[in-house]
């Protein structure tokens, strides 16, 4: 069922800004049954999610969003210093997609993936910083990877980062 909800979370989100995608009733794949979810997220008044560019599932089932708000993946949006002022990471409850809990206000130029290791931390690259970055389960930031907007090809710099996998 996580799995489904998650799947379809993704249809209905989109990747562009918040777009719904108007399937079916039910979906079939490989044999599995797809059910459409109806409203869900459940988003508070006042929280609107931008570009969907990530999502996870938290060792505690839940589903972790990370969005762009209002901000473009293109070059100006590149170009843009300043960082995104709403939260960009959404906790939902799987079942029900109640808001747990939002974090990131300030933090990110151009989120772009996120990946949630074994221990809980989250991994988020953002494109626009040029770095990969690390938090705990407490959204307390524990590592960052790659130079503040310095894009490269080393061992020590990217160039627009789009994914990480933990091992």
């Amino acid at each position: 069922l996580l799995k489904q909800t998650l799947v379809l979370a993704l249809l209905s989100l989109g990747c562009g800004g918040g777009a719904r995608y108007d399937a079916p009733p039910t979906l079939r794949s490989g044999g599995a049954r797809w059910t459409v979810v109806a409203d869900w997220p459940r988003l508070p008044s006042g929280l609107t999610l931008g570009a969907v560019s990530g999502v996870a599932v938290s060792p505690q089932g839940n589903v972790v969003i990370v969005h762009r708000g209002d901000r473009r993946f293109n070059e100006t949006g590149l170009a843009d210093t300043t960082t995104i002022k709403m939260p960009v990471i959404v906790e939902l409850d799987a079942t029900t997609g109640a808001v747990l809990r939002t974090w990131g206000a300030g933090a990110f130029l151009i989120p772009h993936s996120l990946t949630i290791d074994s221990k809980g931390n989250y991994w988020i690259t953002d494109v626009g910083r040029q770095q990969i970055l690390k938090f705990s389960d407490k959204a307390e930031l524990l590592l960052t990877v790659g130079e503040w907007r310095k894009a490269g090809e080393t061992r020590s710099l990217f160039n627009l980062p789009t994914d990480v996998v933990v091992n």
